[in-house]
């Protein structure tokens, strides 16, 4: 199974291509990279590895979207909630203090026809 990852425009999205819709088997493979295999229009799937630090950051201790945000620099104990589309993780403050954050894929993340995640 080939794993990869591009980039369309929202337009060329699915008009119900939530993440958790179509997304199914996903882990987090470290603190980072989310494995996941998501269905096509054609009901093919496609295996995907997605570096959520590219487009997560750790604001203040609140996980919030970003692009190159790098939220695991100072995020540790990333996993995935069992609801498919909750990401939560012990985020450190300026202050030097650790709090709990998460995250909704479902807001940020959609999937096209081919089974491709987009941002």
């Amino acid at each position: 199974m080939s794993f990869c990852f591009f980039v369309v425009s929202a337009s060329e999205a699915r008009a119900d291509g939530r993440f958790s819709n179509l997304c199914q088997r996903a882990y987090m493979t470290g603190n980072q990279t989310l494995t996941v295999y998501c269905k096509s229009s054609s009901g093919g799937e496609s295996g995907q590895y997605l570096n959520l630090g590219r487009y997560i950051t750790n604001n203040d201790g609140t996980l919030a979207w970003k692009s190159e945000g790098n939220y695991q620099d100072s995020c540790t104990n990333t996993f995935l909630e069992k609801d498919n589309h909750t990401i939560k993780s012990s985020c450190k403050k300026i202050d030097g203090s650790v709090v709990n954050s998460q995250l909704d894929l479902d807001k940020n993340l959609v999937v096209d026809d081919d089974g491709i995640i987009n941002y």
